[in-house]
């Protein structure tokens, strides 16, 4: 079972993959033509090229007054670099060996070197229809040569013409500004060196051969002429041709060609098909998948869901699942069968003369004469930044023949310089033969070469069948109609509609076996209650062991959840009301001991004998408990909820401690002093503790002492003789909106002076309003604190030096009176006289009268602040202290 398992996760691996990598390179193909066209028009503009019109993308520019143009041939980078005088005879064309992207034109011809000491890797061709009639031989000078050889290693892959050098820079999606530039610096250095070496020493010079002497012999009767490298037509350059239809020579020798080591050997060879390894890949991929599924249905009993409450998918996978399968076998067999049936190895093959598609017994060939052009591209991973790895080559032979193109893949550099190094090297061994008239080198270059020594030569074979009585040798046998593709899927859809029911049956009948067993494993029941709900065959014995074990688990466990899950079960079941109990009693244990947990329980349960004892002690308890500490306010609020007798008691004792540590607390830092004021505020806490409040009101009293109206008189007379047009009168600085703001500033210093020994919410002071105009001492219901002030004018006033101008000095009469329900008021007085300096600093400009008047009364008032801190507190407490600092 387990190898199963691996195979099938193999299997399921394999396909996945395989899906993945066509999907990564056709993304990553389309990501390098983006990355082409980004780099194309960075070079534009940052080189400031100037693009050519037309298909080809083609670029001339200047750099250090270097003309030179930039081509992008959608496979290499190509610097092209214009000649002041020519280099080489019209006509004549240099190639390095390494040189893939600039193969030779289809009109050229082959040069020999006349010097003995050529250097090796350095190809001399003529271009047919240019310059003089063809020649064999080429002579040049050792310093040509030498220098030829310096620049062919330096810049190789490069093609020098009479008036042009071509260099292929690199291959791939980026090219960078900084690789042109230095490129076109190199290649301009060497053309300028190997322009003054052919000026001092001379061009190459093509010498036509001399005619040998024929020597005499015996008349004999001479072979059938060899064919001319002519230009085929492009309606007759590809030519099919049955494998059976080839003379025996040619069988032979294509089947021997066609092996890893032949007798003529491939340029290029590709034989990786195998008859569509891809559709095999993807059927064994596919079937390995359903066959995982139905493996995991059948021995694990998952998919207990959607899966089995559709038949209908269901069949459907179980006739892909025997389809896949089936599928996978015959296709196996067919290739089998198929190889068994071609006695070559299928594949495409590049020969000296001729590219072969051998991929069936109908041979296409396509003479190489119709090579169009070749391109080689180098694919690099984009994800190893700054340095990208390589990937893969990919060679493209693009011939005439209807367009035609074919694609070679190397996933090794060397193999692919190798290839693409036997690719030209070929064709200069076909064409060295083909001018020096040698037949060995023929037919070991050419794998059809007795065939086109025949009458008629290959062309007599398109489109001819077999040929009865072939001679005997290797023949290709046609594969029987039973076993072509199309007639083995069709009888595996048939074979698997017949099998697909049965399967589903099988499976299903596995698969509830397999989930009791998987049930069965579970000690807690829930498995097994949960196979109870379907319809399989052991729904009863699942009903019976699931209800005894979950009974047995909620006894261990005797949680909530757990006995809830077994009430529903079977809630009609006799003896459930006890499980409720258990399920209460659970619950009424794990709840947390807080204010929320318990209104939760009740939430749940609220008619349970358990919720009895909540609401009557554990909730106030616990709300109780979970009041903010030392809160007068929370205390008082929480007794107003009525909490039950014993609660409340607890309570109340906790406020008779916190006024208890209130009294210890002001009693430590009131002054001695005053002790009237002293014993006003020991029965203002236990008035306020057996009152249930907490608020003191503090009223004021104002009155304008009818001297203020003789300092106006003063002031105004005194105006009169000035320009002072501001003057204003002092009493008008002291109505209610001017000085209110200092009451309340006062009342609000004095309340959080006490909040400093004094719990929160013990004490309030508020700004109460307006005391009556005549004071009246009358038995009130609560505790207050009356301040009356008479401000008036002693006589007193200030001049302003430059300006002349007066004011008035102010004084404030302060009585202050502490009243207590039932107790008599405890009063004291404070006057503050004028200071005897006023802000009148600036000797040139006078100050405003509401500056000027707004610091008297300020000053008044931080008096009165003073004094009542004097009057409750010590000088040197912390409390005093406070006070003095929220003073106005």
């Amino acid at each position: 079972m387990a190898s199963a398992h691996l195979f099938a996760a193999l299997a399921l691996a394999i396909a996945v993959l395989a899906a993945g990598g066509v999907s990564w390179l056709w993304s990553r193909r389309k990501v390098r033509r983006q990355q082409r066209q980004d780099s194309w028009r960075e070079l534009c503009l940052r080189l400031e090229l100037a693009t050519q019109p037309g298909d080809a993308r083609v670029a001339t520019g200047e750099l250090a007054e270097t003309h030179f143009l930039l081509h992008d041939t959608g496979a290499d980078w190509l610097v092209e670099l214009p000649l002041a005088r020519p280099l080489l005879p019209p006509g004549m064309l240099l190639l390095s060996s390494n040189a893939p992207s600039l193969p030779p034109h289809i009109g050229m011809s082959p040069l020999a070197w006349a010097s003995v000491s050529t250097p090796p890797g350095l190809w001399a061709w003529r271009m047919e229809g240019e310059g003089e009639a063809p020649s064999d031989r080429v002579d040049a000078p050792q310093a040509f040569l030498e220098e030829a050889a310096r620049a062919m290693q330096a810049h190789a892959p490069l093609r020098v013409e009479p008036r042009r050098m071509i260099q292929a820079l690199r291959a791939g999606a980026v090219l960078s500004v900084k690789e042109v530039r230095e490129a076109v610096r190199a290649l301009d250095a060497t053309a300028r060196g190997w322009l003054e070496v052919a000026e001092r020493h001379g061009l190459p010079q093509a010498h036509l051969p001399e005619p040998e002497p024929e020597p005499e012999a015996p008349r004999v009767q001479a072979p059938p002429p060899r064919p001319e490298l002519a230009r085929p037509d492009d309606s007759s350059v590809e030519i099919v041709v049955d494998f059976n239809a080839l003379p025996r020579a040619t069988r032979e020798r294509l089947v021997t060609g066609t092996r890893p080591k032949g007798d003529v050997p491939p340029i290029l060879a590709d034989r990786s098909f195998r008859g569509g390894p891809w559709w095999t890949c993807a059927v064994v991929g596919i079937g390995a998948f359903c066959l995982y599924l139905l493996y995991h249905q059948v021995v694990t009993g998952d998919f207990n869901g959607s899966w089995r409450d559709q038949p209908g998918l269901m069949l459907l996978h179980c006739t892909l699942t025997v389809f896949s399968l089936l599928a996978a076998v015959l296709v196996l067999r067919f290739q089998d069968t198929w190889r068994k049936a071609l006695p070559f190895h299928p594949g495409r093959y590049v020969f000296p003369f001729d590219f072969v598609d051998a991929t069936t017994r109908r041979l296409r060939i396509i003479p190489m004469t119709a090579l169009a052009e070749t391109r080689r591209e180098d694919h690099y991973s984009e994800r190893h930044r700054p340095r990208p790895r390589y990937s893969h080559t990919t060679l493209t032979l693009s011939f005439r023949a209807r367009k035609r193109v074919e694609e070679f893949e190397f996933h090794d550099k060397v193999r692919a310089d190798a290839a693409v190094h036997r690719l030209p090297a070929g064709r200069m061994a076909y064409l060295s033969g083909t001018v020096g008239k040698d037949e060995e080198t023929l037919r070991e270059c050419d794998l059809f070469h007795e065939l086109r020594r025949q009458p008629g030569g290959i062309e007599a074979l398109r489109d001819q069948g077999p040929v009865e009585g072939s001679g005997g040798g290797p023949l290709a046998r046609e594969l029987p109609k039973r076993l072509r593709p199309a007639v083995l899927l069709l009888r595996a859809f048939l074979v698997s509609l017949m099998l697909s029911p049965c399967l589903l049956v099988a499976s299903d009948r596995l698969h509830d076996d397999a989930a009791f067993e998987a049930a069965r494993q579970d000690s807690s029941g829930r498995a097994l209650n949960a196979y109870a709900l379907g319809h399989g065959r052991h729904v009863a014995e699942a009903r019976q062991l699931g209800m005894q074990r979950s009974l047995l688990d909620c006894e261990t466990k005797d949680t909530e959840e757990c006995w809830k899950y077994f009430l529903s079960l079977r809630p009609m079941l006799p003896g459930m009301e006890e499980v409720r109990g258990r399920m209460r009693r659970a619950a009424f244990k794990a709840t947390p001991r807080t204010a929320a947990g318990w209104k939760a329980f009740l939430q749940r349960y609220p008619d349970s004998t358990e919720a009895l004892e909540v609401r009557a002690r554990l909730l106030p308890e616990a709300e109780l408990r979970e009041l903010p500490t030392h809160s007068v306010v929370a205390l008082r609020r929480f007794r107003n909820g009525n909490p039950p007798p014993g609660v409340d008691a607890q309570a109340q004792a906790q406020l008779q401690e916190l006024f208890a540590a209130a009294r210890a607390g002001y009693l430590s830092e009131a002054s001695p002093q005053n002790p009237q004021a002293v014993l006003f505020m020991s029965r203002l806490l236990t008035h306020l503790e057996s009152s249930g409040s907490s608020v003191v009101p503090v009223g004021f009293r104002r009155q304008l002492a009818p001297s203020l109206k003789s300092a106006d008189s003063l002031l105004w007379q005194a105006a009169q003789g000035t320009q002072d047009t501001s003057v204003t009168p002092p009493s008008g600085h002291f109505g209610a909106s001017s000085i209110e703001w200092l009451e309340g500033h006062t009342v609000k210093a004095l309340g959080n002076a006490f909040r400093q020994v004094l719990p929160d919410g013990l004490l309030t002071l508020v700004h109460g309003d307006p005391l009556p105009t005549q004071a009246k001492d009358t038995d009130e219901a609560r505790p207050r604190i009356d301040i009356d002030y008479t401000v008036s004018w002693p006589g007193m006033t200030y001049k302003h030096g430059h300006s002349g101008r007066q004011f008035a000095g102010i004084q404030f009469d302060f009585a202050v009176t502490l009243r207590m329900p039932g107790e008599q008021p405890v009063r004291f007085s404070l006057q503050v006289k004028p200071p005897k300096d006023v802000p009148l600093h600036d000797p040139d400009r006078a100050p405003s009268s509401s500056a000027v008047y707004n610091f008297m009364a300020q000053r008044a008032f931080e008096a009165l602040s003073e004094k009542l801190g004097t009057a409750f507190f010590r000088a040197d407490s912390k409390t005093f202290q406070a006070l003095a600092q929220q003073a106005p």
